[in-house]
């Protein structure tokens, strides 16, 4: 049996209190409250699962209300009060908030996308988990509202006062913030990409400052405060954005490892895990949007493997390990633009690729690996590519290959563009780790020098390359070369 999708329509000029406030999965389509002699209530109503298009409430009383899974679309809001009402889980799109009002509230969970709000009161509200997209904001009030995980993609804000709220991990997308002003105790907690915040003022202790005050005795006093009172992810995030006004070219990745271990040492255990985690949403952020290198994160990604195997504790262990797997996927699936192999740090900084062949035995695997390679030296121009055949293992054949990370990043790359099933690559950054289990093997001093030559690979042959921009147009030729000798091998 298969259920009709809204069933029930409430009609204009209807009695709201003949339903007893239950509008569950009920259907609003061009309903406008100005054609009624008496403005209706709405007070205590059930709008969980309803669809509202084309409406139009005014003055209306919405006060204690649920919306829950509803969908609301072109739709005007004008005076509405909705007091202590909840949206959650909510889908908002093409409609106009005006002078509607709030009072400790809440909204979860939910998505506005193309919404004016003009003259809005969101006093003592709770918001979290909620997307804002291409929305406006005027006049609005947030006073002693706290907003949690929220994010504004190419949003504007006139007149716009954030400063009297408590906003938690804010994240600003292509918006326009020249009419906002924040609290400069919380500037650690923004995130922003594609926004300039040249324009914004700042309140502090009820001072009003320009971002052009923020000199460097300004900044390193704020770097210590918030390190102090132990705000580690905002003292990472705050690093990242007032580093320009700093006399030194900053070390993202030591600012990363200071704040993580920071927060592995924070004697409140649940702040302790919240920590952690909002530092790597914040690396995971920045990273995305070009402000955290791939050698930073190859440098972070070492940091939290050597932290994971240590920890005496199970969850903040699993927390490391799972974080770690999450980066190195975005590194083994090429989860990032290709103009980030421009690093020339990439070819200064090792790095270990494994390749896992299926039907393979282990003198083809090996002769497969030195063809990758060969390509790549090929296609690349004579690159004298330097590698180093660390491991091969039994099973599938696996061979672990030592080389520049560029070529680890470029390899993982092209293989999984064109022959991802038929040859498995796995980029690992552990690489002190995999040279000692190669000296603890060792029984002779020849084999002792033969490990320590790995780690004497003349990387900087690498940057042979006129320009690191050849190496990437040469990625879309070594993947299709690279299926081609895997055609070639008969496997």
């Amino acid at each position: 049996m298969v259920l009709p999708a809204y069933p029930k329509s409430f009609a204009q000029g209807e009695d709201p209190s003949r339903w007893h406030g239950s509008f569950q999965y009920v259907h609003f389509i061009r309903i406008d409250t100005r054609k009624y002699d008496t403005v209706p209530s709405f007070y205590r109503s059930d709008f969980r699962g309803a669809r509202l298009e084309q409406c139009h409430f005014s003055s209306t009383n919405i006060d204690r209300s649920d919306f829950v899974g509803s969908i609301i679309d072109c739709c005007t809001f004008d005076k509405v009060y909705f007091g202590n009402s909840g949206i959650c889980n909510t889908t908002v799109t093409s409609s106009m908030f005006v002078r509607v009002r709030l009072n400790a509230g809440e909204i979860s969970r939910s998505y506005f996308q193309n919404c004016t709000f003009e003259g809005c009161d969101f006093f003592n509200t709770t918001a979290f988990d909620v997307r804002f997209e291409r929305c406006s904001f005027t006049d609005c009030s947030f006073k002693g509202a706290g907003f949690e995980n929220i994010t504004f993609e190419q949003c504007r804000f006139v007149n716009a006062d954030l400063a009297d709220m408590t906003p938690y991990n804010f994240m600003f997308k292509g918006c326009d913030l020249s009419g906002v002003k924040f609290s400069l105790d919380y500037i650690g907690s923004y995130l922003f990409d594609a926004t300039s915040i040249s324009k914004v003022m700042y309140k502090y202790l009820d001072t009003e400052l320009d971002i052009s005050e923020l000199d460097e005795v300004t900044s390193r006093a704020l770097l210590e405060n918030f390190e102090t009172n132990r705000r580690y992810p905002e003292l990472f995030n705050l690093y990242i954005y007032i580093s320009p006004s700093l006399r030194h070219m900053p070390n993202l990745a030591r600012a990363a490892i200071r704040a993580l271990n920071g927060a592995l040492r924070h004697p409140h255990v649940i702040e302790s895990n919240e920590s952690l985690k909002n530092i790597f949403r914040a690396i995971d952020f920045h990273f995305s949007v070009g402000q955290f290198r791939i050698p930073e994160l190859l440098k972070v990604l070492q940091w939290i493997r050597s932290k994971a195997v240590v920890i005496a504790d199970f969850e903040k262990s699993y927390l490391l390990d799972e974080r770690a797997n999450y980066f190195e996927k975005l590194l083994t699936f090429g989860r990032y633009p290709a103009e980030y192999l421009s690093d020339t740090e990439l070819y200064k900084t090792p790095a270990i690729v494994e390749f896992v062949f299926e039907g393979l035995d282990r003198e083809i695997g090996i002769d497969e690996v030195r063809k990758i390679f060969g390509v790549i030296d090929t296609v690349g121009g004579g690159l004298g590519v330097e590698y180093t055949i660390l491991e091969v293992r039994a099973g599938s054949v696996i061979v672990q290959v030592l080389t520049a990370a560029v070529f680890a990043l470029i390899i993982v790359k092209a293989a999984r563009a064109t022959i991802g099933c038929l040859i498995q690559t796995a980029v690992m950054i552990a690489v002190g780790t995999a040279i000692m289990k190669q000296l603890n093997k060792a029984t002779t001093p020849e084999d002792v020098k033969r490990c320590l030559s790995v780690i004497g690979v003349d990387f900087l042959k690498i940057t042979s390359l006129e320009t690191v921009a050849d190496a990437l147009r040469t990625v879309s030729k070594i993947g299709v070369k690279l299926g081609q000798t895997q055609e070639g091998s008969g496997n």
